[in-house]
């Protein structure tokens, strides 16, 4: 009987990931009743944490770095330590298809100058042509429809002149989304791009997204989040449907259970958007764009080891893997040895049909043959993560859009619907650090922004009538790139081949 009484509060938040659970946390600070359902047993969505020996180590979201100001301010408030991504002054190692190896230091695996500079003024050029791009309505940008029209993967051929620096710029973008470059769409790319402030931001190290890790995991914020919370973040809550009436909407979930407000928050990937039911219909575009923004592919492990063995032998820990389809980071901490790394692309999608001991034996082989030490066999420790074969993910790190999908469906993404009784939340929502921990805190910030701003009757309206996302969520730290400079850089390299074919 219980069960089928309703539930009533002035917000439903459908998600207990990251961004569900602050817009929940939000919405409490100001007083405002909430409900977070969330189908898994778990909070934190793709954010999550194994237990070794006592230590929570990541499986899931990992890195913060500069920028990302949210993430850091919760992991004061939470009392979390943040210490930086190891970095040992030894070799980084290459490995071919074929199971050939060879070490290279620095950013680009490749002793060769002429690639580097040529991978540098590419990277120039692209952070120019992602300045153009508004944060929070790509689609407006001037070249929207041309750039949406080819992948990234065309795009790449026709700026690249040698195919080494190509086939390294290829790998590395199809890294940061986990998924081929031919299967995004180069506006998609740029904006995502824009939304973290540059090529630097998305693959640094220092002074970039990989800078710092955080003792427990990046998963203890989402606890901590829960806890705040508290027992109005209800788990095995899977929605079924949403129903809009006349004075706000009401949400049904498998267990039976009812709810009822004034508004709904969907704080979920929108490829899991298409499994709840809504009453009335979304809008087709609304729709297709669900059905058009499939996750990333990625499977990620995780290595401990009694001793480190690779720094013993002068290595880093770094490692670019063609033979198993990904890379391998030193995340060791508190006297653990760990080696952190991910399955990618394709490659995850043939690695996700084997079992977890199968991809252990690979992962072992792989590290015997990049560290030449027979250590790499005998782990203490060993799990991985297949973010695919998550019922409530799909894959992972986050949704990707391909060939003429955002600039046709894109202002659907984030745009609330009956009449903002539904709202969006999310990482692939975000105008900052799309598809990352922070634009997850982000996105949950805007809806809750957005909900405040009605209740108030403050809501901004754009020139079609559309809510408009405060300026204040779309700032960047999009660094001044010049188009001289990127001339200047690509016939300094020019200049370079011509020069090594005339002097002997």
């Amino acid at each position: 009987k219980r069960m089928q009484e309703i539930e009533e509060v002035e917000v439903i938040i459908v998600g207990g990931g990251v961004s569900g659970l602050r817009a929940g946390c939000q919405l409490s600070s100001k007083n405002i009743s909430c409900v977070v359902l969330e189908a898994r047993e778990r909070v934190g969505g793709r954010s999550y944490a194994k237990d070794f020996n006592g230590s929570m180590w990541d499986v899931g979201g990992q890195w913060i770095g500069p920028g990302q100001d949210r993430m850091y301010a919760l992991a004061k408030k939470y009392d979390i330590e943040i210490f930086p991504q190891p970095m040992h002054d030894g070799l980084c190692v290459m490995q071919y298809k074929e199971g050939e190896t060879r070490t290279f230091k620095g950013a680009i695996p490749s002793s060769n100058i002429f690639v580097s500079l040529e991978i540098m003024a590419v990277v120039i050029y692209i952070d120019w042509l992602s300045s153009f791009i508004p944060a929070d309505r790509p689609w407006e940008c001037h070249k929207a429809k041309e750039w949406d029209s080819i992948s990234v993967q065309h795009w790449l051929h026709s700026v690249f002149w040698g195919k080494t620096a190509r086939e390294i710029a290829d790998a590395f973008i199809a890294a940061v989304l986990s998924s081929e470059t031919s299967e995004m769409s180069l506006l998609f790319f740029l904006h995502y791009v824009r939304s973290a402030g540059g090529m630097r931001a998305l693959f640094d190290i220092e002074g970039g997204a990989q800078q710092d890790l955080l003792i427990g995991g990046t998963h203890k914020i989402c606890l901590c989040m829960h806890l705040e919370i508290g027992d109005r973040v209800r788990l095995n809550h899977e929605v079924l449907s949403i129903t809009s009436t006349e004075d706000g909407v009401e949400v049904l979930c498998r267990n039976g259970a009812k709810f009822k407000g004034k508004h709904v928050i969907v704080a979920i990937p929108p490829m899991l958007c298409n499994r709840i039911q809504y009453t009335p219909q979304l809008p087709m575009k609304r729709t297709q764009l669900q059905q058009r923004m499939p996750m990333g592919q990625v499977i990620k492990f995780l290595i401990i080891y009694e001793t480190p063995f690779w720094v013993e032998k002068g290595y880093s820990g770094e490692i670019i893997s063609e033979k198993i389809g990904g890379s391998f980071w030193d995340v060791s901490r508190e006297g653990k040895y760990a080696l952190s790394g991910f399955i990618e692309r394709n490659a995850a999608r043939y690695w996700s049909d084997k079992t977890s001991d199968e991809r252990k034996k690979q992962i072992q082989q792989v590290l015997y043959e990049c560290f030449k030490d027979e250590r790499a066999n005998k782990p203490i420790y060993y799990t991985d993560q297949d973010w695919m074969k998550e019922p409530y993910t799909g894959g992972a790190y986050t949704g990707i859009l391909g060939v003429g999908v955002l600039s046709n469906l894109g202002p659907y993404l984030s745009l609330p619907l009956w009449n903002g009784k539904l709202q969006w939340a999310g990482a692939e929502t975000a105008p900052r650090w799309r598809g990352y921990l922070e634009g997850a805190l982000c996105a949950g910030d805007i809806a809750v922004a957005r909900i405040v701003a009605i209740r108030n009757n403050t809501i901004i309206k754009d020139k079609d009538g559309d809510d408009r996302i405060p300026a204040d969520f779309c700032k960047t730290i999009q660094p001044v790139r010049s188009k001289i400079t990127y001339n200047i850089v690509r016939l300094s390299w020019y200049g370079g081949i011509i020069a090594s074919c005339i002097i002997p």
